[in-house]
């Protein structure tokens, strides 16, 4: 029994697989590195692009999101007996749906006119549970209960999406993805110091848009001319808010 299901002592990433190979493979595993050193476990030097394209060939040539779980090796209680690091593979489909998924840059007129394309989803504000920003907001990390509080919040509400707000009630993220916010004539998504997981799609989006990171409130949600889910496996969704 390992540690990440005892003790929640891991993280994960899931990549979006493209007829077999990986979108986004080099920016996905700077992150995967960068978390292991912040949580103080050891990644493998030969961990490299060459050894996840090897273990993506059993995945044959699907278009699937593979999620890789990593946790703390070993035993021991809350104190760990080591700090060596094991992984686990898994694959799941990805749901039809009305989304954009690019993975080159577009004219910005031109992804202006296919994001206004998109049907919007459902979208509700969490009122039951809000995320905390802290030491542990950016990683994501295999203690999941608050997404799963506000997954069962969103089911109950009939919503396709909710937006989490932090402990002091500025707008987080969505549930599974980062958000960018359509205001005027910018795009705008929160910063880091506001609690959202540090996002690789977000992080490809930066390269060729202009996007700045300020802090947003429910207003700015309201307000927005368009408000977008984005995740490195279904790209763009388009978020419409339901007051109810």
């Amino acid at each position: 029994m390992n540690r990440s299901f005892l003790y929640g002592d891991g993280f994960f990433e899931t990549i979006r697989l493209t007829l077999g190979k990986p979108e986004f493979l080099g920016l996905h595993l700077d992150r995967a590195r960068r978390t292991a050193k912040s949580l103080q476990m050891n990644w493998p030097e030969y961990w490299d692009e060459a050894f996840w394209l090897q273990e993506f060939e059993k995945f044959s040539h699907d278009t699937c999101a593979v999620r890789i779980t990593f946790y703390r090796g070993g035993s021991g209680a809350y104190l760990p007996e080591e700090n060596n690091l094991q992984f686990h593979l898994y694959s799941r489909d990805i749901k039809e749906g009305s989304y954009l998924f690019l993975n080159t840059a577009l004219p910005i007129n031109e992804l202006r006119h296919q994001l206004n394309s998109l049907l919007p989803v459902r979208t509700v504000i969490a009122d039951k549970i809000y995320k905390d920003q802290g030491l542990l907001s950016s990683f994501k990390t295999t203690s999941a209960l608050c997404y799963v509080i506000a997954a069962l919040e969103m089911k109950n509400r009939e919503a396709e999406e909710i937006i989490l707000l932090n402990q002091h009630g500025k707008v987080c993220e969505a549930l599974s993805s980062c958000l960018i916010l359509q205001l005027e004539d910018k795009w705008v998504t929160p910063p880091l110091c506001d609690g959202p997981v540090q996002g690789t799609y977000l992080a490809f989006l930066k390269e060729w848009m202009p996007v700045v990171e300020r802090t947003c409130t429910i207003s700015d949600i309201k307000q927005a001319q368009a408000v977008y889910a984005v995740n490195s496996v279904y790209g763009f969704r388009r978020l419409q808010l339901v007051l109810n």
